[in-house]
């Protein structure tokens, strides 16, 4: 799979902007397999996973998942304390939940330890930062979307249906490649704001429901 192909990936968050897309370091010139794309990718924000059992797709969402965090302001009322760690919960299977643990393990967003979740129960739901819902998760997708309408919680979907039930960012693979579309409506909504560089790096973004 070519995983991002035709992204230019440059400074990362805070850096002073130049006439590029600013989202990640370049890391992808001359690779010639998707394995080696992959591992670039991931040296880049972190950890290196070697061998794991979940699809590539998925370590790239992995990774993805991290680097919004980077673009996404919540509202101060989103956490508890200053120093309260920034929650992300996944519905999904547990591999995959390990996997996004092996990718922000060690990594904090302005200055915040990020901690993972599998999410088993509504309880918990509007007590996140970011909610992704795997494609496995479809026929719950629409109830956790409703549990966390309103609440300043990062909805991130993989579904066509996605952005019908109220997901800010949808994950969709285009030609092989991971690519993610924006909803700033449902953003708004949410009580959210994106960073432009976020938005220019979406394949697609819908201001009022509209592309």
């Amino acid at each position: 799979m070519e995983i991002l192909k035709g992204f230019n990936f440059s400074k990362r968050a805070g850096s002073t902007p130049d006439s590029s897309v600013e989202f990640w370091r370049p890391v992808f010139k001359c690779w010639r397999s998707s394995y080696l794309v992959l591992i670039a990718l991931l040296v880049c924000i972190g950890p290196c996973i070697a061998q794991t059992s979940v699809a590539p797709e998925y370590q790239i969402k992995a990774a993805f998942l991290y680097k919004f965090c980077n673009y996404i302001e919540w509202p101060p009322d989103a956490f508890s304390s200053d120093t309260s760690p920034l929650r992300i919960g996944v519905a999904g299977p547990e591999d995959l939940v390990d996997e996004l643990r092996q990718t922000v393990r060690g990594l904090t967003i302005k200055n915040r330890p990020l901690l993972v979740l599998q999410v088993n129960s509504d309880e918990i739901v509007r007590n996140l930062q970011i909610l992704f819902i795997a494609r496995s998760e479809s026929r719950r997708m629409t109830h956790l979307l409703t549990l966390a309408r309103g609440y300043p919680v990062l909805l991130v979907t993989e579904s066509p249906k996605g952005f019908d039930a109220g997901s800010v960012i949808n994950f969709v693979v285009q030609e092989n490649r991971v690519r993610f579309d924006i909803s700033q409506a449902a953003a708004a909504q949410q009580g959210l704001r994106l960073s432009a560089q976020l938005l220019k790096v979406a394949r697609n973004v819908q201001k009022d429901g509209l592309q």
